[in-house]
């Protein structure tokens, strides 16, 4: 679940990065990756207690919604 998570924050790293005000490069890559990762982390708990891609995927599209 860890290797997921650092790959969804991985893969959202273009979205985050204009999130983060623009510290500098590294600075703004870790903390996309570190937040994103958190929410990939959250994301695959969900799938895992509830079985259902239904339920993280309709979480991912309420958070890209606001």
């Amino acid at each position: 679940m860890v290797l997921q998570a650092l790959v969804f924050g991985v893969w959202h790293l273009g979205v985050g990065y204009s999130n983060t005000g623009h510290t500098g490069l590294l600075p703004a890559i870790a903390i996309t990756i570190a937040q994103q990762s958190l929410i990939g982390l959250a994301l695959g708990i969900l799938f895992e207690c509830t079985r259902n891609l239904v339920v993280p995927s309709a979480v991912h599209i309420a958070l890209n919604s606001m």
